[in-house]
């Protein structure tokens, strides 16, 4: 494929403006970092590294549209013992360039496997994964069980329940290129932030300028769509799994995706996050960190 100095973005003018938006929502990162970036059978991924290097590695995988920032307020609880990984997803928004589409659940499964043998990690992962990326979490996991230690799924996207019509049509509306449209779009997804307090709405109001400013500067793409997973494959999970979720949240009814994993896949933890909707990496980071981090600690 023949991609210009410029690729993944519309334009040098769009990557330059992308860029230096993203180096200042990454100079707040609150704790020290270094970079890593890794060739992939799908091209060049970006992570950035907290904590010790001697520590458990612990990767996060971030939700469609965001990057590896969406951790920010979680990250100086999660590195205390941890060495934290968070990616920017290939195929997506971020540092990351993709060189060639990934166009099945099987390419994101080979995409990981590069990821961590690039990283140095054959096995002992704990994969901690949201929306987007906890289905691809879920699909990896599947496959190659061998490489997780633990496996925590925050909210994952179409893996338990089918996404519903509600938020397709609101998906719609946030494609046309108006940030007005996509406020809309991220007002009824995260909408415990958007009611919030003064700072709660000031970190509303940044995603939905990262957001927009991504969809306008990086060149459309066609993700592949997350399928469910049938019953038999949550019951033959075999990695020790979270299943994490707010209680508002709002692209799949909570009790309804906890009853379906109660009956077709009892040894899956199941753990909902109160006053919180999809957007609890944002409201309730401490508590999110605090439920995540008790999870990881090793069985009796």
């Amino acid at each position: 494929m023949d991609l210009p100095p410029y690729h993944p973005f519309r334009s040098a003018r769009a990557k330059a403006r992308y860029l230096a938006a993203y180096d200042v929502r990454a100079a707040r990162w609150p704790v020290p970092c270094r970079d890593a970036w890794i060739d992939t059978s799908f091209g060049r991924t970006y992570a950035r590294v907290s904590g010790s290097d001697d520590a458990p590695p612990l990767v996060l995988l971030p939700g469609i549209g965001a990057t590896s920032l969406m951790w920010s307020l979680m990250v100086a609880d999660l590195s205390q013992r941890h060495r934290v990984i968070a990616v920017d997803s290939i195929f997506d928004h971020g540092r990351s360039v993709w060189s060639r589409p990934l166009r099945s659940a099987a390419d994101y499964v080979r995409w990981l496997d590069d990821l961590f043998d690039g990283l140095g990690l054959p096995g002992g992962i704990d994969l901690v994964a949201a929306s987007y990326g906890g289905w691809m979490a879920a699909e990896y996991a599947l496959q190659r069980p061998e490489r997780l230690r633990r496996l925590v799924l925050i909210a994952p996207v179409g893996a338990v329940l089918r996404l519903g019509p509600a938020f397709m049509a609101r998906a719609m509306l946030a494609q046309v290129p108006t940030r007005a449209c996509f406020r809309q779009f991220m007002a009824w997804l995260a909408a415990d932030l958007a009611r919030g307090d003064a700072a709660d709405r000031e970190i509303f109001e940044e995603m939905v300028d990262d957001g927009y400013t991504a969809m306008r500067w990086f060149k459309p793409r066609r993700p592949v769509y997350p399928r469910r997973l049938a019953d038999r494959e949550w019951a033959a999970l075999a990695v020790p799994t979270l299943f994490l979720v707010g209680a508002d949240d709002r692209l799949f009814p909570p009790a309804r995706a906890i009853e379906r994993l109660h009956r077709v896949a009892p040894g899956i933890r199941t753990d909902v996050v109160p006053g919180a909707g999809h957007d609890m990496f944002a409201t309730k980071p401490g508590d999110v960190s605090a439920r995540i981090l008790r999870f990881l600690e090793p069985f009796p």
